[in-house]
């Protein structure tokens, strides 16, 4: 079987990619556009974070508090997990909506302005290790006052609670010469105190889990760290232009996350699946109906980002306002275009991503070519347009 851990561990892959990538990045200066564009440009990074950054970080913040309170009385047993579980889904499935919004507090300390690495402490996903987890489970590090400070981003956050929450709870995910199934330590806890110490565990990362979304809500808020208007003002940043590049920079969530990493390896489109299919790789292994939620609301979040506001919400300014006023209207309509093939794909999509991916082997290369069209257009002639310096994981993928 291949394993399901992802590729580079540590830091998380956006952090991977800016150490790699912090000194090539250039920025782009406001001499680069005309003074009308840049007065429009500072106009949606004004609206921007009012309208889509800090209602998407709110709306999470409220379901982590939600998870956080559904997991006070668990037991830690799957029979009582109904709650637990419901919880965590809306969570994740609100987070996921925030996973293209890279720009300020949730990203990486090395690559964004104001960012403070929120992003990879609340998920760090595809940096992730259930084995560290249940290992955890066995030495009770968790319960040491350090745990959260020392532990690896992979240690803690959702993706750790996932596998507490909805995986299996007489197996570990460790291979058999890990230390906890080569000397029994694993095998010699009975159901109920693995049950307990995954209850006190699970506990404990949803209380983090909550303080950090409440973290995240007060940098964004004019009450606390204000970075919304920061970001409107341009503060902090080599210009306008530079702001609206990391804004944008968001964006490309869907082209190296969504397409190559949430698509294409599991459904053996991407060389790193050895073999024709690789379902065991889809994002959520231990809940495996969340790995097409996750795409849905990864798309929701993307068109928010692109259009300036949320759904249901009054329209505001966006990118795509951006790209009409230098004359690009035609490049609007094929955008959204892409955006409704790519939510047409998914729709096509029976039971969970890793069913599909056997099952309906045709509609997730179906999935995998909209957003392949999408992103195409994204990194080409949106970028060309708003003259965006590319991320520089973006700048290295030429699909």
């Amino acid at each position: 079987m291949v394993s399901a851990q992802p590729r580079g561990q540590g830091l998380g892959r956006w952090l991977v990619a800016a150490l790699a990538g912090a000194v090539a990045l250039t920025v782009a200066c406001d001499d680069a556009a005309s003074p009308v564009d840049l007065g429009r440009r500072q106009a949606f990074l004004r609206s921007v974070g009012p309208n889509v950054f800090v209602p998407t970080y709110a709306a999470f913040a409220r379901e982590a508090a939600a998870l956080r309170s559904a997991l006070q009385g668990w037991d830690g047993q799957a029979d009582s997990a109904d709650a637990p579980r419901a919880a965590f889904t809306a969570a994740m499935t609100a987070w996921q909506q925030a996973e293209v919004l890279q720009a300020g507090p949730a990203g990486s300390s090395l690559l964004y302005v104001g960012g403070a690495d929120l992003r990879d402490a609340l998920y760090s996903w595809p940096t992730t290790n259930p084995c560290r987890v249940d290992q955890a489970l066995v030495d009770q590090s968790y319960a040491a006052d350090d745990y959260l400070r020392t532990a690896l981003v992979n240690g803690y956050g959702l993706d750790a609670l996932a596998h507490l929450v909805f995986g299996a709870a007489d197996r570990n995910a460790c291979p058999a010469q890990a230390a906890i199934n080569a000397d029994g330590t694993w095998a010699a806890l009975d159901a109920a105190t693995l049950a307990g110490r995954r209850a006190a565990f699970a506990q404990r990362l949803a209380a983090h889990v909550d303080e950090t979304a409440q973290a995240l809500v007060s940098a964004w808020s004019p009450t606390g760290g204000d970075f919304a208007g920061q970001l409107g003002e341009a503060q902090g940043f080599d210009g306008v232009q530079a702001g609206l590049d990391q804004v944008a920079w968001g964006l490309f969530y869907l082209d190296r996350q969504l397409k190559d990493v949430k698509i294409a390896f599991p459904a053996g489109i991407d060389p790193s699946c050895p073999t024709d299919q690789c379902p065991e790789a889809v994002e959520f292994p231990d809940a495996p109906g969340l790995s097409l939620a996750a795409l849905r609301a990864n798309l929701v979040g993307f068109r928010a980002l692109f259009e300036g506001h949320l759904p249901g919400a009054p329209e505001q300014l966006g990118l795509d306002d951006l790209l009409a006023d230098e004359g690009a209207t035609d490049l609007v309509v094929e955008l959204r275009a892409a955006m409704d093939a790519a939510d047409g794909a998914l729709a096509a999509l029976q039971g969970s991503l890793a069913e599909a991916v056997v099952a309906q082997p045709e509609a997730v290369q179906a999935l995998h070519a909209a957003t392949k069209t999408l992103s195409t257009l994204l990194k080409t002639r949106v970028v060309t347009v708003l003259n965006l310096t590319l991320p520089q994981e973006g700048a290295a993928d030429n699909d």
